[in-house]
């Protein structure tokens, strides 16, 4: 019995490494096709709408694809919109605030970062020497994680159509590799428990974005900074996306701060908010929610967005959680694996 048992264990760490193995030396093909899988399950209601108005299912996979990526692109251009008209009114804002970047000559000369400068001369030419060289690996660096990113926002509307059109091959063979006693039971069970999973998931994120929007909002409009309940709306939408999300929510208001009043207090102050906001979005209110909508206990969501942010990058950061809730899922459903199973839940 106790040899079964090592084994058992020897086994499920194998299993653990070698798929930690896989994803991290071939993340870029497979968190596409992982993503596309979620967002299929998600649409799939309206693709069984079109059905059952008449469609075809080729065209009823297509039309909910359509509708889901005009969408996206529908937000896109409101923020892109909004932004534009931010941009317009700086220059209006700036002039109601003259007192901005009004510093005598005096007051340049006679200030510490003046004398700073000019004592350590020789160190900053060479720090911007090697900034420069930097710059130029970073750019190189941003060229590529473009070119991934445009490759991405291709592939997946295609994977995501190709599993609508094909959802029923992909049910058989999942219920056909679980049946058990002659019975497809079991794989649909499996099927039905992940969808409700995701759906929960779903939910659960739109609360963290709502939280993470309101606190945003209020923050920005007690410190009196314009346009606080679009960019409270903005930092909401880039909640999802970790670290690069936070950076562009917080860069505009803290250059609208800048800009528009007349003390950097106010830039300080709005860097204060997204950091009070942003430590208790990823420290208190993702993993409480998270684990309340999928029933994962807080802690492993926490090591969970370390280990895939680790290996897989931002992209394993925004599917953390639903990853874990499939695995948890999963999991349940294997009598030899159900002591892992009890380990992710939240009891």
């Amino acid at each position: 019995m106790e040899k079964s048992k090592t084994q058992a264990i020897y086994h499920s760490l194998m299993i653990v490494s070698i798929i930690t193995l896989v994803l991290y030396f071939a993340s870029t093909l497979i968190m596409p096709i992982i993503f596309s899988g979620f967002v299929a399950v998600l649409l799939n209601p309206l693709a069984d709408f079109f059905e059952r108005i008449k469609f075809s299912r080729g065209i009823a996979s297509f039309l909910a694809v359509l509708l889901g990526s005009t969408l996206l692109v529908g937000l896109f251009l409101v923020i892109i919109i909004q932004s534009q008209e931010i941009i317009e009114d700086i220059p209006t804002l700036i002039e109601e605030n003259p007192s901005t970047f009004k510093l005598t000559e005096e007051q340049i000369e006679q200030s510490i970062l003046f004398s700073y400068f000019k004592e350590h001369s020789d160190i900053i030419t060479n720090n911007l020497e090697e900034f420069k060289r930097y710059s130029v690996t970073l750019l190189q660096s941003g060229l590529i994680g473009f070119k991934d990113a445009l490759v991405f926002l291709i592939t997946c509307p295609i994977y995501v159509f190709f599993m609508l059109f094909c959802k029923r091959n992909i049910y058989n063979f999942f219920t056909e590799i679980n049946r058990k006693k002659s019975t497809t039971q079991e794989g649909s069970n499996i099927i039905k428990e992940v969808k409700t999973s995701l759906y929960n998931y779903l939910k659960g994120l739109s609360i963290v974005m709502m939280i993470t929007g309101t606190l945003t909002f209020l923050g920005l409009y007690f410190l009196g900074i314009e346009y606080a309940l679009f960019l409270g709306t903005l930092t909401a939408l880039l909640t999802p996306i970790p670290y690069i999300g936070v950076f562009i929510s917080a860069l505009i208001p803290t250059a609208l701060a800048v800009l528009t009043k007349d003390s950097f207090w106010y830039a300080g102050g709005v860097l204060g908010v997204f950091v009070v906001v942003q430590f208790l979005e990823g420290y208190v209110v993702t993993p409480k929610v998270m684990s309340e909508s999928v029933n994962i206990n807080p802690f492993i969501i926490v090591l969970g967005l370390i280990v895939f942010g680790s290996v897989i990058g931002f992209m394993g950061m925004i599917l953390t959680v639903p990853i874990l809730a499939v695995i948890k899922v999963l999991l349940g459903h294997y009598p030899s694996l159900k002591a892992w199973e009890l380990l992710l839940r939240d009891d």
